[in-house]
């Protein structure tokens, strides 16, 4: 449920991208996102122990939080293509370096922890705070980065850009004739 919603939004935005909000925005909404989900999540677990309607609320909330990652993943990578390739290859190191981070965790808690329910319990609360803080660290250097001088001086560059496209897009493709009606020639000959 997290893998279908991610890939499907990163789809999407791949497409409709043009006409979504800046990088900076969007970076920000699905940190955000990101952020009410893993508050979420523990709150749905205390609130609605061990029941039926809570593990399709995970689950929702879980897809909404795939959605959201592939928006930061997608915004991410476009900011970094808009500073060349060294920022693409920092961007993947850095995302790669995130997953070997949570994995050491997880790893940490596995050892550290008592295999029981008090154990998974508090195994969990410390992934849940520690991921809170360091989406929250995620959000606060977004602001900073998208309000940098090169950032601001790049992305409008790109709005430029993206608008003398979209001018070219609506030009007609043949001249206008005399009469103010193009002809359209297929095959020499055929029009008479």
């Amino acid at each position: 449920f997290y893998n279908v919603p991610n890939a499907a939004s990163l789809f999407t935005s791949i497409f409709v991208g043009r006409y979504l909000p800046s990088f900076g925005v969007r970076l920000v909404a699905g940190f955000a996102i990101d952020l009410l989900v893993l508050i979420a999540i523990p709150l749905i677990a205390i609130l609605i122990p061990a029941h039926y309607i809570s593990r399709w609320i995970f689950l929702c909330v879980t897809g909404v939080a795939g959605a959201a990652t592939s928006f930061v993943f997608g915004a991410g990578m476009g900011l970094a293509s808009m500073f060349g390739e060294s920022a693409i290859s920092a961007f993947m190191t850095g995302n790669g370096i995130s997953g070997l981070i949570v994995l050491v965790l997880r790893l940490i808690t596995k050892v550290w922890f008592k295999p029981d329910e008090v154990g998974y319990r508090n195994s969990a609360i410390l992934y849940f705070i520690s991921a809170v803080i360091f989406i929250a660290i995620c959000i606060v250097l977004s602001i900073y980065l998208v309000r940098l001088p090169e950032a601001k001086s790049k992305m409008e560059a790109a709005k430029t850009e993206q608008i003398k496209d979209s001018e070219k897009e609506r030009q007609p493709l043949l001249p206008p004739t005399e009469g103010g009606v193009q002809e359209q020639q297929c095959l020499p000959g055929l029009n008479s």
